[in-house]
């Protein structure tokens, strides 16, 4: 990610904190992102921080490493599904969290 986009992805990660950017506001900040950017952006913004690299060295034999749900098939999922304020969304293995994150952003679910 370029440094400019790098810099907008942690102004809108203030916004987000302050409960400027949800819902709407934070789809269209989503959509001017390129659409191979979105999760490095959502991270930058959010802070989650990098998954170690030796995360599949160190997993046993038969295990499976961290894969992240893409931003934008969360996006599509919410846009597709009425997910609402009302309901629970529940990831499964959740890693940092993210999926639930962006989705309570986007729809304001628990």
């Amino acid at each position: 990610m370029d440094d400019a986009l790098l810099l907008h992805a942690r102004s809108v990660g203030d916004r987000i904190r302050r409960g400027d950017v949800r819902g709407a506001a934070l789809v269209a900040e989503l959509e001017r992102v390129p659409f191979v950017e979105r999760d490095a952006f959502v991270d930058a913004a959010l802070a989650t921080g990098d998954v170690p690299d030796d995360d599949v060295v160190a997993l046993p034999r038969g295990a499976v490493p961290y894969v992240p749900c893409g931003v934008d098939a969360l996006m599509h999922a919410v846009r597709d599904v009425p997910i609402g304020a009302r309901d629970v969304f529940v990831d499964y293995g959740a890693g940092v969290g993210r999926a639930a994150i962006v989705v309570h952003l986007l729809t304001g679910a628990r």
